[in-house]
């Protein structure tokens, strides 16, 4: 009996010992979708002990629009713009700027007065200058000027200017597997001639910036397309090459071509599913959530078809509305894809590539960092090593309730 006992004593201490050794857990709840009505947006700290989400600060409420939740893992930054709502007297609109490394604390800035309204944003990191600005395009089409940019130097959130040139600085850490109305990526067309990639933000094609990464030549475009620059961080330029087309008896797959920076090799990497842009980057790392395009469009780019596919476990996902979020089904039918339930990873300098199955199309790969990587799966987050970085480990269950299908974004701090 003493034996027992001292087994049962044992093992609850090394459970203790083990969550008190864990390193705390931020999550951020937040559902960006303007054309639903609002849902309130948290940061929330896991529990380990207890398996509890702990809310740590609100970032907007049922009466403000989430319209933008940007995410830069590798400059330890996430950047929120919240809007007022059509139904309600609120007009506030702000930015707010969340520091991972300290999470208690959060600057904002102000946009009441300025009679513009959000479009969109981007940030610039300035290589040879260490200076990091959070560019916002508004837009107001009964004045003149119908559209203006607006930088915000970081940290010290000090206005200035800025121009179409400054584009060819853009970070883009990529978006969230998750069909959200948030966007981090930047569209670029394409050269005949040569590997160079001219951004859109000039009516003047002469003007428009050239983008300071060129495709080499085994990856040049016998035509002007227009396609999507997915990541370009410190460590990886990733851009869109091609998509195949869609077809309801296959996922398909797209083409990336992809630079790793520290050692300047460019390669191609093939990936399931014909949709690529809900593909985020961790350090050194890709990570990604298959999806396919449902509709068909002509060559005109008009819509001839949409194929009905179910994304699998739906019968595990919501129904309804909840405080929170919307079903992921009502997301995979607005922007028509469907997501077979597979997650997958690619480290960019060893190329070593990992995949696996869910089973459930409302997944996604929340963070990387320190060899392991969390990842969601519908109300569930689960975390697993990456063993010699080519393949995963056991399995741990972190979390289950019913908040968890809101919650898209992931960092670890000690602050």
């Amino acid at each position: 009996m003493k034996t027992k006992i001292l087994i049962i004593l044992i093992s609850l201490l090394s459970i203790g010992l083990s969550n008190a050794q864990e390193e705390p857990l931020f999550l951020l709840v937040g559902h960006p979708f303007y054309d639903a009505e609002p849902f309130p947006s948290h940061l929330l700290r896991l529990n380990y002990s207890n398996k509890s989400l702990e809310i740590i600060r609100r970032f907007s409420t049922s009466k403000e629009s989430l319209r933008e939740v940007k995410y830069y893992p590798e400059l330890r930054k996430i950047i929120i713009v919240k809007d007022g709502w059509i139904l309600t007297e609120n007009t506030h609109k702000v930015i707010q700027f969340l520091d991972m490394d300290n999470g208690q604390e959060m600057d904002s800035v102000s946009l009441d007065s300025l009679n513009y309204s959000y479009m969109y944003s981007w940030l610039f990191s300035f290589n040879n200058t260490n200076k990091s600005v959070f560019c916002i395009q508004l837009a107001n089409h009964r004045l003149s000027k119908k559209s203006i940019l607006i930088g915000i130097q970081m940290p010290s959130l000090r206005s200035l200017n800025v121009d179409p040139n400054d584009f060819i600085y853009t970070e883009i850490s990529g978006n969230p597997g998750s069909c959200l109305l948030t966007f981090d990526g930047l569209d670029a067309y394409t050269n005949s001639r040569n590997g160079q990639l001219r951004i859109p933000k000039t009516a003047d094609t002469l003007s428009r910036p050239v983008f300071p990464i060129q495709l080499p030549k085994e990856f040049q475009f016998q035509k002007k397309e227009r396609r999507l620059i997915i990541v370009n961080t410190k460590n990886i330029f990733a851009f869109s090459l091609y998509n195949s087309p869609t077809d309801a008896k296959n996922i398909g797959y797209s083409d990336l071509a992809i630079l790793d920076k520290s050692s300047n090799s460019w390669y191609k990497q093939k990936i399931k599913g014909n949709c690529d842009g809900m593909i985020r980057s961790f350090g050194e790392w890709i990570a990604g959530t298959v999806f396919s395009n449902n509709n068909i469009f002509d060559e005109k780019d008009r819509l001839k078809e949409k194929i009905v596919r179910l994304s699998p476990g739906k019968e595990k996902r919501r129904k309804k509305m909840t405080k929170t979020g919307m079903p992921a089904d009502y997301r995979f039918e607005y922007f028509g894809v469907y997501s077979p339930g597979i997650l997958y990873i690619l480290n960019v300098h060893t190329k070593h590539y990992i995949e696996w199955s869910t089973g459930q199309g409302d997944s996604e790969i929340l963070l990387i960092e320190n060899d392991l990587v969390y990842y969601r799966v519908n109300d569930e987050i689960y975390r697993a090593p990456i063993l010699n970085g080519q393949r995963l480990g056991k399995t741990r269950l972190l979390i289950k309730n019913e908040i968890v299908p809101d919650i898209h974004w992931a960092f670890i701090s000690n602050n």
